[in-house]
């Protein structure tokens, strides 16, 4: 155990070594590999469709050739008609320069004081900023900078540009992205054409003594992707369609366009829908001559939005992507850094096959954990966590959520005790402080008494050494040792309670001498032994042997609370101590104390049904 706490440090250094250089070979090797992750998403996406012309019994290369050829010319063909769009607006602007005016007459006519003011002296300060101090002394000296002086009128005469300069510039910043639409084209045709080919090559470089991990991950990644993005694809179509029929009927020129640029805009995560809706927004508030445009283009993309974003995509991802909010987020912000523009667009399909990869490796489940939908937390783990950090109100609610529906004994026994054996764990392994461990020792007590008043458990009365109890005492329920054990003695004694055997908890307050005394004066029916693991099996067999020895008549009931362990494990690990039975679990000890102890008449008393 020892050496492999050694080694877990070592092999997350070594780890996270490995995503450092992974991640720089992202950013260095960006022109070749954003070509081809752009050209796994097309093949992701016309995938599932390749397929299915596949079965009708059509070649693959056919299949293939028909969906990239049709892809391409519907591309080709709407950016013609979205072309003539834009150039339409475009043209068209100088018209809206009136209304444009007028509106920003109104907006300075009702604030124009403060805007006034605001934009002279950020233009003040910009001048400032920008004229460098030998020039402003030299202004000065000249008579520039005075009232009096008088400015000196330069104007800058550029060389004229030739023919060729003017379609270099104008081609120019087209040829690199016509360039990587080209390869994205031809590498989409070719991986769906050699989909196993690809597919067995990365099986090899992934290792064949690792196919078992390796095969469920690429599965899972295809199909994760290729299910996200038709599912993006028919919603943001929808949207689109919705969107420009809506401006369509609102008046708002190029309803084409923008209805496109919404359904393009949406791949990409959070922001996309938002900024394609400012175009159009922004147009409307440029054509209409009042205000009745803007508010209904408005209206319909918020409206849209809401309902889609709120409601529709919740209901149709569910845990489709397999990644947390925070991760998609995180994952945009992270891509965008490392790719730009594209790798907002690419960072949930990649985002999601790096989770997967965290899901199936077991060396990197930490990306699981870190980008996954599902937090594998148990709950005794929350609780125990929320014990540790003294959020009682928190913690009560795990307990509340946790018993819902749950007979008591249930929830102790699969909540309360394994967290209450977690702090025991800590606690002998020095690595609780005695604060923290007292105050999860003061929060378990109180969650503990709540859940019993809240099942209507009558709280018995202190235990005092010599009184006799009104009623003939049915269990005893005594704490092996510590506080922990106290406690979970009192949750024996509101189980019993609840069956309606009469039962009494000592606290830890007790030395061994005084719960032999007590044990005495009170002959209850049974004793009950309670001790949380992990050091609890000495002291319950020390104090086993003193009151088996004292009390010889007295059945004696050992609770070691490891739900873990078998009981016959657990009776053998005590040794031979004269108890007549050795419970795990609280449900146990309850549904058998019942049978050992007498009742008021000297009978046994029967055990409560299930």
């Amino acid at each position: 155990m020892d050496r492999s706490r050694q080694n877990t440090p070592v092999r997350t250094t070594s780890t996270l070594a490995l995503l450092i250089v992974v991640g720089a070979g992202l950013y260095v090797a960006r022109e070749i590999l954003i070509p081809v992750a752009l050209a796994m998403l097309v093949t992701f996406l016309f995938a599932p469709l390749v397929r299915r012309i596949e079965r009708l019994r059509i070649p693959r290369v056919v299949a293939v050739a028909l969906v990239v050829g049709v892809g391409v010319g519907a591309l080709g063909s709407l950016g013609w008609v979205l072309e003539k769009e834009a150039f339409q607006i475009a043209s068209r602007l100088p018209e809206y320069k009136a209304n444009i005016l007028r509106k920003l007459e109104a907006v300075r006519l009702t604030h124009g004081s403060v805007l006034d003011k605001a934009s002279k002296t950020i233009a003040e300060l910009g001048q400032e900023m920008g004229v460098p101090e030998a020039d402003k002394d030299a202004r000065r000296s000249a008579g520039l900078g005075s009232p009096g002086g008088e400015p000196i009128s330069v104007k800058v005469v550029g060389t004229p540009s030739s023919a060729f300069d003017s379609a270099r510039s104008l081609i120019g910043p087209t040829i690199r992205p016509a360039s990587t639409a080209v390869i994205v084209v031809v590498l989409s045709a070719f991986m769906l054409a050699k989909r196993e080919d690809l597919r067995d090559r990365l099986v090899i470089l992934l290792g064949t003594r690792t196919m078992h991990l390796s095969t469920p991950a690429l599965d899972d990644a295809a199909q994760k992707v290729s299910r996200y993005l038709l599912l993006q694809t028919a919603i943001n179509s929808v949207v689109g369609l919705t969107i420009g029929l809506g401006l369509l009927v609102i008046g708002v020129p190029g309803a084409l366009l923008w209805g496109f640029l919404t359904a393009v805009l949406r791949f990409v995560p959070y922001v996309g829908a938002w900024v394609s809706g400012a175009f159009p927004l922004v147009l409307s508030l440029a054509v209409s001559p009042d205000w009745k445009q803007p508010l209904e283009t408005l209206a319909l993309i918020a409206a849209v939005e809401m309902i889609v974003g709120q409601v529709v995509e919740p209901l149709v991802f569910a845990s489709k992507t397999g990644l947390s909010p925070v991760a998609i987020l995180a994952s945009a912000l992270f891509w965008t850094w490392l790719w730009g523009p594209v790798g907002l667009l690419l960072s949930t399909p990649m985002t999601v096959c790096v989770a997967v990869l965290g899901k199936h490796i077991p060396r990197l489940g930490f990306l699981d954990v870190l980008l996954g939908d599902q937090v594998d937390l148990p709950p005794e783990s929350r609780l125990y966590q929320r014990l540790l950090a003294g959020d009682q109100e928190e913690a009560a609610q795990i307990v509340d959520a946790f018993a819902k529906d749950k007979p008591i004994a249930e929830v102790y026994d699969t909540l309360v005790l394994p967290a209450m054996r977690l702090a025991e764990a800590d606690r002998h392994h020095n690595e609780l402080d005695p604060d923290q461990a007292q105050s999860v020792r003061e929060s378990l007590g109180a969650i503990i008494e709540d859940l019993g008043q809240r099942a209507k458990i009558p709280r018995a009365p202190a235990a005092v050494a010599g009184q006799v109890p009104a009623r003939r005492l049915g269990a005893l329920c005594v704490p092996a040792r510590d506080s922990m054990d106290a406690l979970s003695a009192q949750m024996l004694a509101q189980v019993l309670q609840e069956n309606g055997i009469v039962a009494e908890a000592l606290s830890d307050n007790y030395l061994t001498g005084e719960i032999l005394e007590y044990i005495a004066a009170n002959a209850p029916g049974v004793v009950c032994v309670c001790a949380v693991p992990p050091a609890a099996s000495v002291h319950t067999r020390v104090l086993c042997k003193r009151i088996r020895a004292a009390c010889p008549d007295v059945p004696l009931v050992v609770g070691l609370w490891n739900a873990a362990t078998e009981a016959k494990d657990a009776q053998s690990r005590l040794g031979e101590i004269g108890t007549e039975y050795v419970a795990t679990t609280i449900a146990q000890a309850a549904a058998t104390i019942p049978q050992l102890a007498p009742s008021p008449a000297g009978t046994v008393a029967a055990a409560p049904s299930a």
